[in-house]
This record gives C-alpha cells, sequence and structure tokens, in this order.
C-alpha cells in the first residue's frame, strides 16, 4: 500500500473519530428527540412547545433554553415559526430580564407579565419563578431546508406527487447561512456555526418497498419503515477537508418504489448543542507529537545522507588507489556522522515513545468519558444499569432492549406508564379512566393498529360515554317532552328527546327549548353512544383484573424499549467507532515502540562502525585490498536505511505532518463559533442561551 493511500485511510479514520467523539461528548438528548415526537404527534403546535418545555426544564443548564418550530410546506418553504422560550430563574430573583424579537409573546405556564423597561429590555415580574413563553417571529432561518421529489427520474411537485405509483426519490439539501470570520494560522477564514441534521419520517410498507437511504438509517417492524437521516452542513468547509479524502454528509436522500403515494409529515431536528461541550484540551500533545516527528525525519534524512556519501567515497576509493589514503580520512569523517544521525534519531524516538502512556491513557479516558456519558444519558430517564466498560457496554447497552432484568423492566414500564399519563392528561381523559383507556390502547394495539389510531377510536368511546351517562341522568323538560309529543305521538321519544335537550342545555347553556331539532337529530346515534358508555365500564373493570394489568404492563414495556432503541443503537455505533480508534492508537504506540528498539540497535552497530573507521584511518596503507569488499557493505547498509526511512519513518511523517494539525485549529473555531450561537429570537447581554429546531414539514395526501 502506498503512502498516499495510508495517508487517506488514517485521515478518514481521524475524521470519523473526531465527529463521533463531537456526538458521544454532547450527546444529542433524548429529550431533544422527545420534543420531535411530540410535535408530531400534536396538530396543536403551541401543546407541543410546552410539553416540550416541562421535560427539559430538569436538564437545561443555559439559562435560556429556546425551540425553535419551523412549519413548512412539502417542499421545505416555509409557513410559520413559532418558537418557545424558557427563562431559568435559578437565583429565585424577583424579576428578570430579557431581550427578544418575538411577536405575539404569551406566557404559556403561568399569569406573569413583562414590562419594556427604556432600553426595550423585557422586564418580567417572575416572582421568584421560571419564565415559559411562546411567539412568533418573520426572520431567516440560519439552515435553510429544501425538499425536492423525483418521479421515475424526472422532477414533480409535491401536489403532482400524490397518489402515483413509481421509483420515488427525496432530497433533503440543508444549506447553512450561519456563520462567523475567525482568525487561523494567519489567515481570515469562513467558519458556519456547526449544526447536526436529523431528519426522521415514517414510511408505510403498503405504500413503499425496496426502500433506500442516503446518509441514514432504516428500521422495518414489518408494517411500517422508519427512515433516520442525519447531515452536518458546512463542517466540510469548516474543516478544510478533500471531499476525495472523505465527504461529510450534507444532504438525506431517500428512494423507493412507491404505490399510491403518501406521506405524512418529516421531521428534522437541528441543534448545534453536540459542538458546544467538546473539551479540545487533550489536542495538544498531537501538535507536541508532530514537532518531534519533524526532528525525527530531520535526522533520518541526514543519516541517508551521511551513507550515501559513505557509498561515493568507497566507489572513489576503489577507482583511485592512489587516493587510498585520502578517501579513507573523508569516510572516517562520513562514518561519524553516520554514527551520529543514528544516535540523533534514537534519541528523539525515545522521546516520541515517552509520549506513548500519555496518548494510550488520554485516549482511555475519552472513551471513560464516552462511556460515562452514555451511562448517564440512560440513568438519567431513570433506568439502572450496570457500569459500562470498554468491554462491556455493547452487551450492557444491547441487554436493556434485548433481555432488561425484572429491576429495569419494571422501571421501562413506569417511564412508559408516565408518558402515558401525560399524553392522557393532554387529551382531557379524565384521571379515574386512565387504567380503563390503557387497557383499551392495548386491545385495539394487539389488532396491528397504532397508537395514533387506538387513541383516536378510544377517544370517540369516551366521548360517546360521556354524553349518554349525561343524558340517562338528565330529567326530561316537561316542555319540551310535551311538543315532542304532541307533534309525534310517541312517549319514548318524547322523553328521549326531552332528556337529551335538559342535557345539552346543562352543558352549552340556554334553555332546553333551544336544543330540539339538534335533540331530535341525536336519538338515532344514543343507542350506540350507550354501548360504547357500556364498553367502558366493562373495560374499567377489565383494567383493575391481574390480567389487565398484566397486559397493560406489556404495553409499557414495549413502548418504552420501542422509544429508547433508535438512541441506544446510536450509542453503541458511536462507541464502536472510537473502539476502533482506540485500538488503532495502541497499535501506533507499539509500532513506535519497536522502531525506538530497533534505532537503539542501529545506533550501537553505527557507533561500532565509526570506531573501526578510525582504527581503519590508522591503518590505511593495510587496507587497499578490502575497499572493494567495504564499498558493498556500505550499499547494504544505505540500502536499509532508505528503507526503514520509506517504511517506517517516512509513513509515520506522511500521517503527523498531513491534515492533523489545520484540523485541530479549524475543529477548535468551529467549537468556538458554535458556542458564540445561543438564541435565535434574542438573548439579554450576559444570558447564557442554548437553541434548537425543529422543522416539521407538510404531509402530501390523495
Amino acid at each position: 500500500m502506498s503512502a498516499d493511500k495510508n495517508r487517506k485511510k488514517y485521515t478518514e479514520k481521524l475524521i470519523s473519530v473526531l465527529l463521533a467523539t463531537l456526538l458521544c461528548c454532547s450527546g444529542i438528548s433524548a429529550l431533544a428527540m422527545n420534543a420531535v415526537n411530540q410535535a408530531s404527534d400534536q396538530d396543536n403546535t403551541g401543546s407541543a412547545v410546552d410539553s416540550t418545555t416541562k421535560e427539559t426544564s430538569d436538564k437545561a443548564e443555559a439559562g435560556k433554553n429556546e425551540t425553535v418550530y419551523v412549519l413548512a410546506k412539502a417542499d421545505g418553504s416555509v409557513e410559520k415559526i413559532i418558537v418557545s422560550d424558557w427563562i431559568k430563574n435559578s437565583m429565585d430573583a424577583a424579576s428578570l430580564k430579557d431581550r427578544s424579537d418575538l411577536k405575539n409573546i404569551k406566557n404559556v405556564k403561568g399569569e406573569e407579565t413583562y414590562t419594556l423597561d427604556t432600553d426595550g429590555m423585557q422586564v418580567w415580574d417572575a416572582q421568584g419563578k421560571d419564565i415559559y413563553y411562546q411567539g412568533t417571529i418573520d426572520k431567516s432561518l440560519p439552515v435553510d431546508l429544501s425538499l425536492k421529489y423525483t418521479l421515475d427520474g424526472q422532477p414533480i411537485s409535491p401536489e403532482e406527487l400524490a397518489g402515483k405509483s413509481g421509483k420515488v426519490t427525496l432530497r433533503f439539501d440543508y444549506t447553512n447561512n450561519q456563520y462567523e470570520y475567525v482568525e487561523i494560522d494567519g489567515e481570515k477564514t469562513k467558519i458556519n456555526v456547526p449544526f447536526i441534521m436529523l431528519t426522521g419520517m415514517i414510511l408505510d410498507n403498503d405504500h413503499f418497498r425496496n426502500i433506500e437511504v442516503t446518509n441514514g438509517k432504516i428500521i422495518n417492524d414489518g408494517d411500517r419503515t422508519a427512515v433516520i437521516g442525519f447531515a452536518l452542513p458546512g463542517i466540510q468547509d469548516n474543516l478544510g477537508i478533500d471531499k476525495e479524502k472523505m465527504e461529510i454528509p450534507s444532504y438525506v436522500e431517500i428512494s423507493a418504489e412507491a404505490t399510491d403515494f403518501e406521506l405524512s409529515a418529516t421531521m428534522t431536528l437541528a441543534t448545534n448543542s453536540v459542538f458546544n461541550g467538546v473539551d479540545l484540551s487533550k489536542a495538544d500533545s498531537l501538535h507536541s507529537l508532530k514537532d518531534k516527528m519533524s526532528t525525527l525525519t530531520d535526522s533520518m534524512a541526514q543519516l541517508i545522507d551521511g551513507s550515501s556519501q559513505l557509498y561515493s567515497g568507497l566507489s572513489t576509493l576503489l577507482n583511485k588507489s592512489e587516493k587510498l589514503i585520502q578517501g579513507i580520512h573523508t569516510l572516517a569523517g562520513y562514518s561519524g556522522q553516520i554514527s551520529d544521525g543514528a544516535v540523533s534519531m534514537n534519541r528523539y524516538l525515545k522521546e516520541a515513545v515517552s509520549n506513548n502512556a500519555d496518548l494510550n491513557n488520554g485516549a482511555e479516558t475519552v472513551f471513560n468519558t464516552l462511556l460515562a456519558t452514555v451511562s448517564s444519558e440512560i440513568t438519567s430517564n431513570g433506568i439502572q444499569i450496570d457500569a459500562l466498560t470498554i468491554s462491556n457496554y455493547k452487551n450492557v447497552i444491547n441487554g436493556l432492549l434485548e433481555s432488561p432484568s425484572a429491576v429495569q423492566k419494571s422501571q421501562l414500564i413506569a417511564i412508559a406508564d408516565k408518558t402515558l399519563n401525560t399524553k392522557l392528561a393532554e387529551n382531557g381523559i379524565p384521571e379515574q379512566y386512565y387504567n380503563a383507556v390503557k387497557w383499551m390502547l392495548y386491545e385495539q394495539m394487539s389488532t396491528g393498529k397504532t397508537q395514533d389510531e387506538a387513541m383516536q377510536n378510544i377517544s370517540s368511546v369516551l366521548t360517546d360515554a360521556v354524553f349518554a351517562s349525561g343524558v340517562n341522568a338528565a330529567q326530561p323538560d316537561s316542555a319540551v317532552q310535551a311538543a315532542v309529543l304532541n307533534e309525534t305521538g310517541d312517549i319514548t321519544t318524547a322523553v328521549t328527546v326531552a332528556k337529551i335537550c335538559t342535557y345539552l342545555a346543562s352543558v352549552k347553556g340556554g334553555n332546553a327549548t333551544d336544543y330540539v331539532s339538534a335533540a331530535q337529530a341525536m336519538v338515532p346515534s344514543l343507542q350506540e353512544k350507550t354501548e360504547n358508555a357500556k364498553k367502558l365500564q366493562t373495560a374499567v373493570q377489565t383494567a383493575e383484573t391481574a390480567q389487565g394489568k398484566a397486559a397493560v404492563s406489556g404495553l409499557c414495556l414495549t413502548l418504552a424499549q420501542e422509544t429508547l432503541k433508535p438512541s441506544l443503537e446510536s450509542a453503541v455505533k458511536q462507541l464502536d467507532s472510537y473502539h476502533d480508534f482506540y485500538q488503532g492508537l495502541k497499535s501506533y504506540t507499539s509500532a513506535i515502540q519497536q522502531i525506538c528498539d530497533g534505532s537503539g540497535e542501529l545506533a550501537q552497530k553505527t557507533e561500532e562502525f565509526a570506531k573501526g573507521m578510525e582504527q581503519l584511518k590508522s591503518q590505511s596503507a593495510a587496507l587497499p585490498e578490502g575497499v572493494k569488499e567495504l564499498k558493498d557493505g556500505s550499499l547494504r547498509i544505505s540500502d536499509g536505511l532508505k528503507q526503514l526511512n520509506e517504511q517506517g519513518v517516512q509513513k509515520l511523517a506522511d500521517v503527523m505532518n498531513g491534515d492533523i494539525g489545520s484540523m485541530i485549529a479549524r475543529l477548535r473555531a468551529t467549537v468556538d463559533v458554535s458556542k458564540h450561537y445561543q438564541s435565535f429570537s434574542g438573548i439579554a447581554e450576559g444570558e447564557s442561551g442554548d437553541v434548537k429546531f425543529i422543522y416539521k414539514t407538510a404531509s402530501i395526501e390523495k
């Protein structure tokens, strides 16, 4: 394998490790991804905003935590931007100052209000509480999302694509518009704010098959296929990486064979928080090692140059015996240079070897930090796991999905149960029906319905049950009863209509006689609603049985594992990438040790050779006969030194003198620029912030 191929292979691994380290060190919070899921589950974006704010309140460290919801058309063009802000009142202050460009600001969790001071700052009457508010804004986004479609290779609009069949391609392109100019190695350089883009969608297998994704992953459960894509727009330019060496994803492309094309909303999360927690303090050791390699290559060049001159001198001695004495003197001088060069090379190799322990220990420390970060993400959700180590992390994490312990099952069930309770509360379901609804949810999902489909059916049952119970308990309005009896001559119908009117008046207000027409229209469906009331009562009773409780627990366990699966599989993949780098570094330091050991022996031999040349110099008159043999030996030494240089020292130098230094400087600048970007809608001076963007594209329906 050539030096260029070795350099390219090493560079690709280094880039992959740098990106994997960034992702693992910061961690894409499961809470952020949960916000995307909730936004997709809600028709009312405000509800998703409020829910996301509540879930992140225990985790966010920033003074101002901001979530930007971008509601877009099916092609990615923006229709509306809604921003949710949470200002953390860590000091329980009576008032909080904030700056915001939002319009139509409203407090979504409390009654606190604000006034404007003389410089336009918002002053919230916090009364020691955190502030949660939202509003709208008309402003260019830091990252534009574009979604293009083709059918059988030809561009097509979303509207035209609905209901069509054929080979369909969806391409998500992301344009990074947010940047700063910074100085790197004396040059003014444009650095984009680094955003990681995670795009997801669910495809119905009845409409899509042979699904493929570029820069992403596919998960198929038999009925549906989840597609998750990943991109880092602008990072290729930030790090100055040649695309021939490695191309960092900047788009996501999905292709499939479609039948009667329909597409539900797609969701994209954009965040720079991945880069904000990165610590590059260890990068200086790479610069130190690079300096040592420079000295090593200089010494090796001197050594090879000396051996070449030695061979030339011996050739001259052989061809010109009359100048034998003069040649021996020259040869002795060159042998001294060779010895000095060998000693110098050995000294610098020892210095390089002295860094081996630091490099290995540092890499192990980073690995343990990544393991601790992943462990913290899992345990922060209330799930106990064994301590993650380099040798067991894959078995421990996968075991949570494949064979959880009894304690872990209990914790997973509790998490899903709490999430379901929250969702039921958001849908206005009374608490006394929670267990009954979970039982009905289990029944319907057991027949193949999705959670959303099941909840729609259950909501209908609950609505009917409440209506039927209210009507059956109501007293018939006498005036309505008399009027309807006079009109129809049917006492049963008259009583039923009169009771419905009484119930509607109690719920909506007004007089019972105002609802006669509406009540008469409802009579035919009252029997069905009464049956649904009976179903609800049956579910209430069944849910309290041992069988019902076991079924609900099984449902909660399945939902919890399905929710955690994507993030856990991603964590294992990222840890695997760093594991490869860690093992490669250990192999590298071992090779340096071997070269150092060999150079020590070489230094000893060249020193002995130099001493021999001094003896030859003192006995030059007796040497002409041995010049030819000496010349042949010097040629072997020269070839050996060149081979050592080409196969050992230069390969190491090519790696260390390649793109590493520039890449580290650019990566450091990228992290710094990321930390500067803390808010989209505005932030008070001196206040720290954190912001993420959630893009939702419109669905495509026939």
